[in-house]
């Protein structure tokens, strides 16, 4: 299989599988199932669904208020009490 035929291959692959055009390089075989099968095996390995959509996520919520926080930070730095508007 030429070079042309095997890019145009692993191109059509990845995208029946839903992997990202950039990833269809990674794929190995020389026949459409080989290919079909390390793309299923990139699928586990990515953890799912394969698309890397670089979407938010959520962030770690933060107990304290923004005054807390900063009240907290302050006395750390100034030697005294770490929580000073804890109840």
């Amino acid at each position: 299989m030429s070079t042309d035929t095997t890019g145009e291959l692993r191109r059509q692959v990845a995208a029946e599988k839903g992997i990202a055009p950039d990833l269809a390089p990674r794929l190995n075989g020389s026949t459409r199932e080989e290919l079909a099968a390390d793309a299923d095996d990139l699928l586990v390995a990515l953890g799912s669904g394969g698309g890397l959509d670089g979407g938010a996520r959520q962030s770690m919520p933060n107990p304290q208020s923004p005054a807390q926080a900063h009240g907290a930070l302050v006395g750390r730095l100034l030697g005294g009490d770490p929580d000073p508007l804890e109840d």
